[in-house]
């Protein structure tokens, strides 16, 4: 039942290759789905990094891109 569900987000500002992303991404997926509901909130990559979005994609990890959440300066 969703009602009975925990609701989590969590929240990175980009999810580039890195151990942060790994981090995040494990914890979201690790978590028991009839318990939890997880979703990754992130902003996009800056120019040069590689955005690793597969990854979570891979571990099943629901994703919510803002791209106006990024590091580069506007």
């Amino acid at each position: 039942m969703e009602k009975d569900r925990y609701k989590i987000i969590r929240v990175i500002d980009r999810v580039v290759v890195g151990g942060p992303t790994k981090h995040v991404v494990l914890l979201c997926s690790r978590l028991d789905d009839s318990r939890f509901h997880s979703r990754l909130v992130t902003g996009s990559a800056a120019r040069g990094e590689t955005e690793c979005l597969d990854y979570a994609a891979a571990h099943q990890v629901e994703i919510a891109v803002i791209p106006e959440m990024s590091r580069e300066v506007c």
